[in-house]
């Protein structure tokens, strides 16, 4: 009877060895699960930061191209405002200088 209750004892010991190990290989497994869905977080956070960057620098090239693109077309408004002018004699009516403004607008 001493051997069965040696017996016993020792595979409760046994058996709550393994249940322990397996609750730390679990957290461990929790934790490993964890940083590792941290880590893509970071990665897919620094490849979105990365694209709208890109967007936004394609975006400022383009607001600058435009805004070139107008210039030029504003000068040579004025210079065939100029041409036009000139040509006249300087007698525009008061009418055709309001619609130049109106199309400069």
């Amino acid at each position: 009877m001493a051997r069965q209750g040696s017996a016993k004892a020792t595979a409760e010991e046994t058996s709550k060895r393994i249940l322990d190990e397996a609750a730390r290989e679990a957290e461990s497994l929790r934790k490993t699960a964890v940083l590792t869905g941290k880590e893509e977080l970071i990665q897919l956070r620094e490849e979105w930061e990365q694209e709208a960057r890109k967007r936004r620098e394609e975006v400022e090239h383009e607001e600058r191209r435009v805004k070139e693109r107008e210039s030029l077309l504003n000068r040579k408004y004025d210079l065939l405002e100029q041409r036009e002018k000139t040509s006249a004699g300087g007698s525009s009516s008061s009418q055709d200088s309001r619609l130049r403004r109106q199309r400069r607008s």
